[in-house]
C-alpha cells in the first residue's frame, strides 16, 4: 500500500522540522537541561508541525541515549514509540473523545507509574473540542500533576480553550511556514521520489497550501498520481483552481467595464466545472495584491506570496483606483459568503460580476468612493483653457439664419433696462498668488477648483475680487463649505486672510468697458441671427 508523502517524510528529529526554529530550540534546550515542564500548549494553523513536534518531544524526553535534545531513534524506547508498541505515550483525538469520562480515564491512568518510559506523555489533539465538564476535569489534574506525567495539548482554535487551561501550560505558537521553505521541501521530496516537479508548480502548490506543509505534500501527492510530470496545468486541474490566464481575463473585464465578456467567461468556467468559490477567492487575492501594490508599491516582495505575477498586479493597480479595488474586494467577499448558501450559485456570481463591471448599479460606499475618484480625475485633467461654465453657445451647432425685426425705440429701451456694470477699483492689479491658491484648492475642493481654474483675481486692500461668471460665483455664495475652503486656500497661499468678492469690472484693467448691448448683438451674429436695427 502506498504511504502518503506527508507521513513518509514526517520529521523524526527536531532538526527536520521546517519553519519553527524558535520552538525547536526551546524544546531541545529544555530536554537537554532537564527543565521539562508538566504541560505544553501547541497552537497554530493546520499542517505547521504541532503534532509532529509533540511526537518528537515524547520520544526525546524518554530516550535512553538523548543526543543534544534529539531522540536517538535507535533505542528500544524510540523504536517502541515509533511503531506504537509502547503504551506510555498516549495520543487522544479530542474531537471524538469530548466527554468528561474520557478525561477521568486519563486521571485514573496517570496515578500509575509508566511501564517502560520515564514519563507518561498524553498528547491531546484538537483539545478545543473538549466539553466544558471535560475541561474542568482536566484542569484538576493539570493543577496538581504527578511528577511522571506530561500533557501536550494541540489546537488550531486556541481562542476556544479556557484561559484557566492556557495559564497552566507553556504556550508555543506555530507560525505559517514560509512559501519558499515549502517550495524547497517539495523539490527535495520530488527528487527523492523521482517525480518531475517544475518550480512554477511548486510555487503554486505552496501558495495553495497557505503555510501548511502537510497540505502542500498532500496536494503534491495527488498531482503526482495524476501525472509524473507535475506542472502548473496539472496543479490547476487537480486542485480545481482556475488558471492564471482565466483569472486575468476575468479581471480585465472589470477594468474594461465589459459585463458581456464577463458573462461569457463565467459560462466557460461553468462548462469546465470550475468552482465559482475558487474563482471568487482567486479574484479577491488578485485585488488584494493590487491594493497592496497601490498602497506600498511592488518593491517589497515580502508583502506578496511567492509566485505572484507582480507585473500583472501593478497593471491592475495602475488601471483601477484604490476605491475601485476596495469595492471589488467588498463585492467579491459578499458573493463568496453567499455562494455556499445559495441554491443558484451561478446567478449569484453572474450578478457579482455585472455589479463590478457596472459601478453605477452599486450604492455601496466603495462604489460611491470609486465614482467620486473618477469624477475628481476628470475635473483635474480638464485643460486650463476650458471652463465648465464657459459660453455654451460656442459649442452649439449653428442654425439657419433668422431675421428678427427690432424697432429702434425697443433697442433704446433695452439699453436703459440693462444696468451698467460697475468696476471695482482694483488699484493694486492682479492677485499674483491666485494660481498658488488654486493649486491648494485642487487638493481640498476639486469640483470648485474645476470651476475656478480658468478665472483671474484682483487685489484691493483686504479684498480679493474674483473675475468669474455669475453662475460660478453663485456656487460660492450658496455654499459655506465652498467659501471656507477658498478663503483657506487664499490665506495659505498669501499668508494672511482676505475677504472674497466678485469682480464686476473688466477682465483686465487695460481693456475698455464692454458694452452690454454690443455683446448681445455679437452673440446673435455668432449664432447666425440677423438683427435689423
Amino acid at each position: 500500500m502506498h504511504k502518503a508523502l506527508y507521513r513518509k517524510y514526517r520529521p523524526q528529529v527536531f532538526e527536520d522540522v521546517i519553519g519553527q526554529d524558535y520552538i525547536v530550540t526551546v524544546l531541545k534546550n529544555q530536554i537537554e537541561s532537564g527543565r521539562v515542564g508538566h504541560a505544553y500548549l501547541f497552537t497554530g494553523t493546520r499542517g505547521t508541525g504541532k503534532t509532529t513536534c509533540a511526537k518528537i518531544f515524547s520520544k526525546a524526553v524518554n530516550c535512553e541515549h538523548n543526543q543534544n535534545g534529539n531522540p536517538c531513534l535507535s533505542c528500544d524506547v524510540c523504536k517502541g514509540v515509533q511503531n506504537g508498541s509502547i503504551l506510555d505515550i498516549v495520543e487522544i483525538d479530542a474531537a471524538s473523545n469530548t466527554g468528561v469520562d474520557n478525561i477521568r480515564d486519563i486521571i485514573e491512568e496517570s496515578a500509575f507509574l509508566p511501564a517502560v518510559c520515564k514519563y507518561r506523555v498524553y498528547i491531546i489533539d484538537e483539545v478545543h473540542m473538549l466539553s466544558t465538564n471535560a475541561f474542568n476535569a482536566l484542569l484538576k489534574i493539570m493543577e496538581e500533576p504527578p511528577a511522571h506525567v506530561i500533557f501536550i495539548l494541540a489546537t488550531t482554535e486556541v481562542h476556544q480553550v479556557p484561559v484557566t487551561i492556557i495559564s497552566r501550560c507553556q504556550r508555543f505558537d506555530f507560525s505559517r511556514i514560509d512559501d519558499e521553505l515549502i517550495v524547497n521541501q517539495l523539490l527535495k521530496v520530488a527528487n527523492l521520489e523521482g517525480i518531475n516537479l517544475s518550480n512554477d508548480a511548486a510555487e503554486m502548490i505552496a501558495a495553495l497550501a497557505d503555510g501548511g506543509l502537510r497540505d502542500a505534500l498532500s496536494l503534491f501527492d495527488q498531482c503526482a498520481s495524476f501525472d509524473n510530470n507535475v506542472d502548473r496545468n496539472v496543479v490547476s486541474k487537480v486542485s480545481g483552481q482556475a488558471e492564471g490566464s482565466f483569472i486575468n481575463a476575468l479581471a480585465d473585464t472589470i477594468v474594461n467595464k465589459n459585463a458581456a465578456e464577463a458573462l461569457k467567461l463565467i459560462k466557460k468556467a461553468h462548462s469546465t466545472s470550475l468552482s465559482q468559490s475558487f474563482i471568487a477567492a482567486e479574484l479577491i487575492t488578485l485585488m488584494r495584491n493590487a491594493m497592496v501594490c497601490k498602497a506600498a508599491g511592488k518593491g517589497d516582495k515580502s508583502l506578496y506570496k511567492i509566485g505572484t505575477d507582480l507585473e500583472r498586479v501593478s497593471f491592475y493597480a495602475e488601471k483601477l483606483s484604490l476605491g475601485e479595488i476596495i469595492n471589488c474586494i467588498d463585492v467579491l467577499s459578499e458573493a463568496l459568503n453567499s455562494l455556499s448558501k445559495s441554491s443558484f450559485p451561478d446567478i449569484v456570481f453572474e450578478k457579482c460580476m455585472i455589479k463590478l463591471c457596472t459601478p453605477s448599479l452599486s450604492s455601496d460606499d466603495g462604489a460611491i468612493l470609486s465614482r467620486i475618484e473618477a469624477l475628481e480625475k476628470r475635473l483635474i485633467s480638464v485643460p486650463s483653457s476650458f471652463s465648465p461654465f464657459s459660453d455654451i453657445s460656442k459649442a452649439e451647432p449653428k442654425v439657419e439664419a433668422l431675421k428678427i425685426e427690432i424697432p429702434p425705440q425697443k433697442i433704446e429701451e433695452t439699453k436703459k433696462e440693462i444696468p451698467q456694470i460697475k468696476e471695482s477699483n482694483a488699484q493694486n492689479g492682479e492677485f499674483a498668488l491666485w494660481n498658488r491658491a488654486l493649486e491648494i484648492l485642487s487638493t481640498t475642493n476639486a469640483p470648485l477648483f474645476g470651476a475656478l481654474r480658468a478665472s483671474k483675481a484682483y487685489l484691493e486692500n483686504d479684498v480679493v475680487y474674483i473675475d468669474t461668471n455669475d453662475f460660478t460665483f453663485a456656487l460660492l455664495k450658496g455654499s459655506e463649505n465652498n467659501r471656507d475652503t477658498l478663503k483657506k486656500a487664499v490665506a495659505e497661499a498669501s499668508g494672511k486672510p482676505y475677504r472674497i468678492a466678485q469682480y464686476k469690472g473688466n477682465k483686465s484693467p487695460q481693456k475698455p468697458k464692454s458694452d452690454a448691448m454690443a455683446e448681445i448683438l455679437k452673440r446673435a451674429e455668432r449664432n447666425g441671427v440677423d438683427v435689423n436695427m
